[in-house]
Parts: structure tokens; C-alpha cells; sequence
């Protein structure tokens, strides 16, 4: 049987977290900025999903599950929580 033991070494978890936090925020501004830059569209049915512009032209606005005609689909609160969430690691890793 083979035995570990491990140390914890207070000095390397505040590094591993503070690139941990780096990392999130990196996909956190990618995130914010696909969908700042983009139009969506959906039929509004649960577990279809939405589709962006491109995605909707290639389909001629109809779901490409249930079929139904796709509308355009207001990301304002998305939008709002990935800036809150931005905002509050870059405030998180400033300290």
C-alpha cells in the first residue's frame, strides 16, 4: 500500500487562487464581449436555446429544433451580470 501525505503551503494558495480569479475574469471578458457584439434569436421554447445572427440567417429564422419562427432575443441581463461579475473580480484581484 502506498501512502501521501500532503502539506499545505499557505504561500502557494494565495498564488493558485489569484491566477485561478486571472483566468475566470479572461473568459469572463471574452464572454462579455461575444455578447455585447452579437445579436441573438430564439423561439423562446425551453431547451432550445438561441442562436446568433449568423446562425438564424443560415436557418431563415426558424429553430433548428422544434422549428418555429426564431425572434431577436434581448441579452441585456446577461450583458449586466457578466459586467457585474467582471467588475467584481477585477476589484477581488486589486486588493
Amino acid at each position: 500500500m502506498v501512502h501521501f501525505r500532503w502539506n499545505l503551503q499557505p504561500d502557494q494558495i494565495e498564488c493558485f487562487l489569484t491566477n485561478q480569479k486571472k483566468r475566470i475574469l479572461e473568459k469572463l471578458k471574452i464572454r462579455l464581449d461575444y455578447e455585447q457584439n452579437h445579436d441573438f434569436y430564439s423561439c423562446h421554447t425551453s431547451g432550445c436555446g438561441r442562436f446568433s445572427f449568423g446562425e438564424a440567417i443560415e436557418h431563415v429564422f426558424r429553430c433548428a429544433k422544434c422549428g418555429k419562427s426564431l425572434t431577436h432575443s434581448d441579452n441585456k441581463r446577461i450583458v449586466e451580470f457578466l459586467s457585474k461579475k467582471t467588475e467584481q473580480l477585477k476589484n477581488e484581484l486589486k486588493k
